[in-house]
């Protein structure tokens, strides 16, 4: 009995190792760069007084985008039928220390083309995404993000006090 428990320990200690050295085989790359030019945003065709927020809801959260006057896009997700800053999951200031948090937007008649970074797959590196949202009106917005016909809407939702744009990632 003894023995099998030593040979189980053994058994159990090489497939941790195992597991640990495949996971610290993840290259390390540069983050990607945005190819958008940061431009401050005038218009009249979104509201910057609040944010969107998506229709679809996973495991009881949604998305939030709050954009600013100063071509600066903040994403993230959390639970759904939040009312003010404080009650984010963690609280805001958590949110705003991931990079994959930060983009940048531009609008373009109905479009609203955005990048922003995300974790890459493959590598321990940040990445550029591309979105394009359409404009239906100055409170929704869809987009197909996987252009694979699964459209998502996003409604505008009145948010006082708005985080600020501040951030680390974009000067």
């Amino acid at each position: 009995m003894f023995k099998i428990c030593i040979i189980m320990k053994t058994k159990s200690i090489t497939v941790v190792l195992i597991i640990i050295s495949m996971c610290s085989c993840l290259r390390t790359l540069p983050d990607e760069v945005f190819s958008m030019m940061r431009i401050p945003y005038n218009g009249k065709e979104i509201r910057l007084d609040g944010c969107y927020v998506s229709d679809k809801v996973f495991n009881k959260r949604c998305e939030y985008n709050f954009f600013y006057s100063d071509g600066v896009l903040f994403v993230f997700s959390d639970l759904v039928n939040i009312e003010n800053i404080s009650q984010f999951t963690g609280g805001i200031d958590d949110m705003r220390k991931y990079k994959s948090c930060w983009g940048l937007f531009q609008v373009e008649n109905n479009i609203i083309k955005a990048q922003r970074w995300k974790s890459s797959d493959d590598a321990v590196q940040s990445i550029v995404q591309n979105r394009t949202y359409k404009i239906i009106n100055d409170t929704t917005l869809s987009i197909d993000i996987l252009n694979d016909g699964d459209i998502n809407y996003y409604h505008f939702k009145k948010f006082t006090p708005k985080p600020d744009s501040t951030n680390v990632f974009i000067k």
